[in-house]
């Protein structure tokens, strides 16, 4: 397969971009008619609309400069006068998070055409390992009565801002306190000790700098008499 030729001027970069030197097909033409693709926060799917406007059989190969970016109809051979749509799909679970903007290339013997592409990704922190140790503790006035121990891993490619314990207990108000961080994804919180017995409902919350929330199950600490 030949290089890529060189790219086309800014303003021709989405229409048809003619071909030249040794190897081009006469009279076969590339034409495009797309503006810049743009998925949004949401989009997966999208067309590219190909035409020869030449007098001979266009070849043409579609490639994209990254891996989230895939094709239907990304290839072909087109007689004079016809066209082709290419179908373009984004995978959203490849893309990095933020503006994964890009661009498509559409080469062929009548000329090579460049089609922008923008989206914004969007994904909460993956959080995984949510656990309390002990499950059961003692109300504080026990001896021995100590905290149990909340932990959670907590991946997130985009950066964490909070990360931190929530706990209520019947017709008692919602608490809340930061975990401190372990290492690059462990995190730690403690729960307790209680001046009562009965079972408090926990979990764990995580918010990146983009301001995509996880939030883990509840969960239920058992508080037992002495």
């Amino acid at each position: 397969m030949a290089s890529w030729p060189e790219s086309p001027p800014p303003w021709c970069s989405w229409r048809s971009w003619p071909s030249s030197g040794p190897g081009a097909a006469p009279g076969g033409r590339l034409t495009v008619e797309a503006t810049p693709i743009d998925f949004g926060p949401a989009g997966t799917q999208a067309g590219i609309r190909i035409t020869d406007t030449g007098r001979q059989p266009l070849v043409y190969e579609t490639r994209a400069a990254v891996p989230w970016l895939s094709f239907v109809g990304g290839e072909g051979t087109l007689d004079p006068g016809a066209g082709a749509v290419v179908s373009v799909a984004l995978d959203r679970s490849r893309a990095p998070e933020g503006a994964a903007d890009s661009e498509i290339r559409i080469q062929s013997n009548g000329g090579t055409a460049v089609v922008p592409v923008r989206a914004v990704v969007e994904r909460a922190p993956e959080m995984s390992n949510v656990q309390v140790t002990p499950q059961t503790v003692v109300v504080r006035r026990c001896p021995g009565s100590t905290p149990a121990q909340v932990r959670a891993a907590i991946v997130e490619e985009s950066g964490l801002a909070a990360v931190e314990l929530h706990w209520a207990r019947p017709g008692k108000a919602e608490q809340v306190s930061p975990m401190s961080s372990e290492g690059q994804t462990s995190y730690l919180g403690s729960l307790g000790p209680f001046d009562t017995p009965g079972d408090v409902q926990w979990w764990v919350s995580a918010v990146d700098i983009r301001n995509n929330r996880a939030v883990s199950p509840p969960q239920a600490l058992r508080v037992g008499s002495c």
